[in-house]
């Protein structure tokens, strides 16, 4: 019980950012530079700008890569009956995400900004 009683309650400590694994708040210069790396992500982000289709986004998004003989295009399906498929359902998250890219000049899902805005 004394071991338990020794962790600080990260909901109890006032302002500032908290290390989840020690229950520590984290020293000013790592949390400024924490916030100055979520602020210029999102800055990025803005500059870059989401094309209206998938091939606008594939040439954009190659374009900004460096010059390399493979490059690798790695997706996520859900299987109907996979585990991952049963716990999306079980958590009622069924179809929310489901688009099918059927070309370069398929629409870009409006949930795809969603993955690049961390939503707070």
């Amino acid at each position: 019980m004394s071991a338990i009683a020794g962790f600080v309650n990260p909901f109890e400590v006032d302002g500032g950012l908290i290390c989840l694994s020690s229950g520590q708040p984290v020293p000013d210069d790592l949390a400024t530079n924490l916030v100055s790396v979520q602020h210029q992500g999102e800055q990025e982000f803005d500059n870059f700008g989401l094309p209206d289709t998938f091939g606008e986004l594939a040439l954009k998004v190659f374009a900004c890569l460096p010059s390399a003989s493979v490059v690798h295009f790695v997706t996520d399906r859900y299987d109907d009956l996979s585990i991952k498929d049963i716990e999306r359902v079980r958590r009622g998250q069924d179809d929310c995400n489901t688009h099918t890219i059927r070309g370069p000049s398929t629409k870009n899902s409006p949930q795809l900004e969603g993955i690049f805005v961390q939503h707070s």
